[in-house]
């Protein structure tokens, strides 16, 4: 039998440490990592028009920018690691669950702000037998 990993992160957000832990987690168990980037505009996006800037712009820059950003974590990864990589746009709550509902994964690697108290107590009474890990996200990459 197999083993599977999900680890989910955001870009900019100082969360490659999430992504570090997922791969040596993958490489210690010789399983399958898969890799999410969850990213979503600013609330306030569709203001942009009063500074004459088109949120649709804004919107398709942040989606290549997120891209950009998993395929630099990617390329990172050690070459012994099997990687498969998605980039979703959307609440990561949301997305977290939904990639669970397929039933391929045995452990999840997340940032630790990325799920509430309530949203974890969910996961555990949906999925006992799910592993979940919560990474600190790197401190110095969150204040920049």
């Amino acid at each position: 039998m197999s083993f599977h990993i999900l680890a989910v992160g955001r870009p900019g957000m100082g969360e490659e440490s999430t992504v570090e832990r997922a791969a040596a987690r993958a490489a210690e168990e010789h399983a399958s990592l898969t890799l999410m980037c969850v990213w979503s505009p600013a609330r306030l996006i569709h203001w942009a028009r009063l500074a004459g800037v088109d949120p649709t712009d804004l919107i398709r820059e942040h989606a290549e920018q997120s891209s950009d950003w998993i395929r630099r974590v990617v390329a990172g990864l050690p070459p012994d690691v099997s990687v498969t990589f998605a980039c979703r746009k959307g609440l990561p709550k949301r997305q977290v669950a939904a990639e669970l509902r397929k039933g391929l994964y045995d452990e999840l690697v997340i940032s630790r702000p990325l799920l509430g108290q309530r949203c974890l107590a969910r996961l555990e009474r949906e999925y006992p037998e799910l592993r979940v890990e919560l990474v600190e996200p790197t401190a110095a990459l969150v204040a920049a």
